[in-house]
Order: structure tokens, then sequence, then C-alpha cells
């Protein structure tokens, strides 16, 4: 895995949460979503975002944003493309205590392999929680378009804080 910036003290620091990120030809469109992330989380936090090549029109706005956000960090999905790799990759490399997976502006469950890890799914195919947000796997959280909640993982971050 390539990291960006995996030199800097954010990227070696201990962390109590790990927001992966996995992007697709997201440009600057993902600016405010992770600048709203930040803002959300009141923990010591990492966020990586994580993408499949190199080329991807987000990577120059993930290098910019670290420079002003240290916690925004970029990381190469070398395990094969789509969103459940990229899903892999980050927890691989994720520092924290608990690990928060953020995708999608849409419920997006079917087909990326969460029964393939264990993840537990509703009738409707969202991702079973508990009041806490926890799902059935220990460390694993749920939050957003994944549980039919807030569309937008900041809004829903927001929640799980007040809880």
């Amino acid at each position: 895995m390539d990291v960006l910036t995996a030199a800097t003290p954010a990227a070696t620091a201990p962390v109590r949460l790990s927001v992966v990120v996995p992007v697709f030809a997201e440009g600057e469109s993902v600016d405010p979503i992770l600048r709203a992330l930040t803002a959300a989380i009141a923990a010591d936090h990492e966020i990586l975002v994580v993408y499949d090549f190199d080329a991807d029109p987000t990577v120059p706005v993930i290098e910019r944003l670290h420079e002003e956000i240290p916690a925004i960090l970029g990381l190469r999905n070398d395990l094969g493309r789509g969103v459940l790799n990229a899903m892999k990759a980050g927890i691989e490399v994720s520092r924290g205590d608990y690990v928060l997976i953020s995708i999608g502006r849409r419920a997006m469950t079917a087909g990326v392999g969460l029964e393939e890890v264990g993840v537990k799914l509703d009738e409707k195919g969202r991702v079973a929680i508990d009041e806490g947000f926890r799902t059935n796997i220990p460390g694993v959280y749920a939050i957003g378009d994944a549980i039919g909640g807030p569309m937008l993982g900041c809004v829903a971050v927001q929640r799980c804080d007040r809880r």
C-alpha cells in the first residue's frame, strides 16, 4: 500500500478512530465532505481516503487537504479495484482503536461483500446495528446510507458523537 505522506507524524501517532473513505474520481467534490468529517469528530482520528489508481482526480485534492489537515491521508488500494478492496485496504493500514467506513450518498450495501466478511444485514439490505451504531463484528460500526439514516457520513458521525 502506498500511503501518501506516510512519513508525517500524523501517520504514525496513535489514534482513537480511523475513518476509511473509498473514493472513485470524486475530484473537488470530496473536499467539503472530508472537511465536515474532520470537523465533526472530536476524538483523535485519521481519515484514510482510499483510491484505486494514481491518476484519480481525487489524489491532488487529498494531497492539498493533507497540508492543511494532517489527519487526512491518501491510500492507494493495491488489493484490486472496487469498493470492497478499498475498504479492506483501509482497514489493513488503519491505526485506530475503532474503524468507521464512510461510503456513498445513497445506500450501496448490495454486492460490496459485507456478508463475506460477516457483517449482518437486515431484511432491507441495510447493515444491522445496535443503539450505539455497532455491527455484529467488534470494533466495526456503521452509519449513514449503510443503515438507512442520514445519507452523509459527516451528519451521521455527529449523531454517533452524541451517544
